[in-house]
């Protein structure tokens, strides 16, 4: 297999992509739950057949999100939109099998809009309080004055007849595992249990570590069946970022290497443009394959920096066994989701090409960034 890189590329897995649908799918058949793939993290058109193969469908957030959908995958469309736009929601609706909304204004608003083929749910907030790991407040859906769902206090419960509400979706979590989902699920009873046998589903989001090391799926499992048999209700994940774990690497060329009190290596990818969690998160690093993890038995230590002119466009400081030289690549791991779907054209700096390696270890389909997708931008 030749892929012939010469630039930032990012590189994804068909294979690996398969395994972890297949795990999703197990656990779907295991526990009669249903898995939708969240596109918001990563939209995977040039592997649908696969995405469409092994789960219920796709969670999509906007109109053009909608659309690509009702062209790349089979199954169902859960559209949620914190708002809707009132000139786009007649065509986002007929792209979707279920319309979930924010809060009881919009509910109001565009319930009579809906058609009669798409099912309505209610996004609930749980206003749930983290047992197991605290999230970044930038990443956290439940803090107070969050504009997402309905909290318990603004709910009410003849809005399920009166708007024909078919069931209920929350999102607590944030790249978190199976034990605080079952916390969350005890929050969701305690506030909303008397309701939820008039609803036929609940959607328990996105944000599970699915698909990672030492993920619990029986305590998952465990969760779901409560819910699913307690309650007679029909149950939806709606993971994202996980499903790509191990699947994307992004590929990086060093353009320069200066000197200022330490190595810097200059790259052709960007934190502020290619890898927005670096600077939004203080808890994420980008791991680097061709870094060491422990330091301290020696080595060469840089800072990668990106090309943009911003001052903090730092991506991290790594230590390599080699020194580092113009033209070297770096990989960086774990890049599918977050990373194409957000990057930017700040300063004009070229989007990084994408190339789809299929399961026979071939190049099915293959990206770049062009002159006149920039002009198309501005």
């Amino acid at each position: 297999m030749t892929m012939n890189i010469k630039r930032a590329t990012h590189i994804f897995d068909e294979l690996k992509f398969e395994s972890n649908l297949k795990r999703l799918d197990y656990f779907q058949k295991k526990t009669g739950a249903k898995v939708l793939l969240a596109l918001k993290g990563y939209n995977p058109h040039h592997s649908g057949e696969l995405v469409s193969k092994y789960l219920a469908g796709v969670a999509v957030s906007s109109l053009y999100e909608a659309k690509s959908s009702s062209m790349h995958y089979d199954g169902e469309v859960h559209t949620y939109c914190p708002a809707y736009e009132d000139d786009t929601f007649d065509e986002l609706a007929s792209h979707s099998s279920h319309i979930v909304f924010n809060s009881r204004e919009d509910l109001k608003r565009y319930h009579h809009r809906v058609p009669s083929n798409v099912k309505i749910d209610l996004r609930l907030n749980l206003e749930h309080k983290m047992h197991h790991e605290e999230i970044f407040d930038g990443y956290n859906p439940n803090l107070p004055n969050s504009r997402f769902g309905v909290t318990i206090n603004e709910f009410d419960a003849s809005d399920i007849e009166k708007y024909n509400i078919s069931g209920f979706h929350f999102h607590a979590l944030n790249s978190q595992g199976a034990e605080e989902l079952k916390e969350a699920s005890k929050t969701l009873i305690e506030k909303f249990g008397r309701y939820l046998d008039r609803v036929e589903r609940i959607n328990l989001g996105g944000g599970h570590l699915v698909c990672c090391e030492n993920y619990d799926w029986d305590l998952l499992s465990e969760t779901v069946s409560h819910l699913k048999d307690f309650y007679q209700l029909e149950v939806y994940i709606e993971p994202s970022q996980h499903v790509y774990n191990e699947v994307g690497v992004l590929k990086s060329k060093i353009l320069s290497i200066a000197y200022n009190n330490a190595n810097i290596a200059i790259l052709d990818v960007s934190a502020k443009n290619h890898m927005p969690d670096i600077l939004e998160c203080p808890t994420y690093f980008a791991e680097v394959d061709e870094a060491k993890i422990d330091g301290s038995s020696g080595g060469f230590k840089y800072i990668l920096a990106g090309p943009t002119c911003l001052s903090g466009d730092i991506i991290g400081e790594y230590i390599f066994n080699n020194k580092l030289k113009v033209g070297d690549f770096i990989t960086f791991k774990n890049q599918s989701a977050y990373t194409f779907t957000q990057s930017t054209y700040f300063n004009g700096i070229r989007k990084p090409d994408m190339i789809v390696i299929d399961k026979k270890g071939n190049v099915k389909y293959r990206n770049s960034d062009s002159f006149d997708k920039f002009l198309s931008c501005i």
